[in-house]
């Protein structure tokens, strides 16, 4: 198994502490050198002492002698720019140790060669598709990983649609998320899971995991049936304990049969418009084709789940014949919001 391998290097001994006990906790399969001490930090150097990574705050740096680090540079900078060395990676030390950690875990992956994790598990893919094409006044996909978070469960959220809306229910302070992983996925790069890692943020609200949504549709409208699979198989093979929560609008492409054949769940929503249950009534056609043309086994994982915006006894009670339908009761979004959902 791979080892992700760091050395800290701080004079400050209760930073040290706190930093090393919250990497120790978040990044499994790691060891840690920690100096408080230039000179041990120098005779560690000598004696050729060696890591992935040293992550070393920039005064501590200064007081060093002149000896020469082979090793991968990480300065959390804590004095006057003037005095930071050029060419060498630096982020602010005074920041969340969730946005340190995610760069050590962007530098580290580049080092450490093959997968950081080759065991294969058994991670939960649920699937939210959209029949009106969007989320609007039906936060469906956003609402199971707040209800699971709330329950103690380890989720993750993530949205695949050529627009995404992510950062308009979940916020927090890594500033990478979709975009920086499908460019790995595309660019081929050894170590997914670690990049996947480096690439996720925590709500501050809720604790949900999650990506922020990419800037170019692109992104997704160019996706291969290979990047697809690299992409899921992430969360699946490298998230064993984890429920991974997929929202997209329901197009018949790629993305859309390959998400519904390694979903465990597949949940296919609208609204109570007529126009919405006719589009939800022309899905379950499709999904039909699917499994009669591909053989691909669908309807004791597809729940079709319609949302009420209009309050009248006449929408109530659709189905979708051949499927289970869940009418979900009506919600007043005017009075209390869309989100949280209750």
């Amino acid at each position: 198994m791979a080892q992700v391998s760091l050395a800290l290097a701080d004079a400050d001994t209760l930073f040290l502490e706190k930093l090393s006990a919250y990497l120790h906790k978040n990044i499994s399969h790691l060891s840690l050198e920690l100096f408080t001490e230039p000179e041990a930090f120098e005779n560690w150097v000598n004696k050729e002492g060696d890591a992935d990574l040293v992550v070393i705050s920039a005064q501590f740096y200064r007081e060093l002698a002149n000896i020469s680090l082979h090793n991968n540079i990480l300065l959390l900078r804590d004095c006057a720019g003037s005095f930071l060395p050029e060419n060498i990676n630096s982020i602010n030390k005074y920041i969340p140790a969730e946005s340190i950690m995610k760069e050590i875990l962007s530098l580290c992956a580049e080092k450490i060669p093959g997968d950081m994790n080759q065991e294969k598990g058994s991670g939960k893919i649920i699937v939210v598709f959209y029949a009106d094409g969007s989320d609007v006044l039906n936060p469906f996909a956003q609402a199971i990983p707040y209800y699971k978070a709330s329950e103690g469960e380890k989720v993750i959220y993530l949205n695949l649609d050529e627009f995404s809306n992510t950062d308009l229910f979940f916020s927090g302070n890594n500033d990478r998320g979709l975009s920086e992983l499908l460019y790995y996925i595309k660019s081929k790069k050894d170590n997914l899971y670690l990049k996947a890692e480096a690439c996720f943020s925590t709500d501050i609200a809720t604790g949900i995991s999650f990506m922020k949504g990419h800037n170019n549709p692109d992104d997704i409208k160019k996706l291969s049936l290979e990047e697809i699979t690299s992409l899921i198989s992430i969360f699946k093979n490298q998230y064993s304990s984890w429920q991974t929560i997929i929202s997209k609008a329901f197009t018949n492409d790629l993305i859309t049969t390959c998400l519904l054949q390694e979903a465990d769940k597949v949940y296919i929503t609208g609204l109570n418009y007529p126009t919405s249950i006719d589009r939800l009534r022309k899905i379950s056609a499709i999904i039909n084709g699917y499994e009669e043309n591909d053989n691909i086994k669908l309807k004791d994982k597809v729940v079709f789940c319609i949302v009420p915006v209009v309050n009248s006894p006449m929408q109530k009670n659709i189905s979708i014949e051949s499927y289970t339908t869940l009418s979900l009761p009506y919600w007043d979004f005017e009075s209390f919001g869309l989100f949280p959902p209750s």
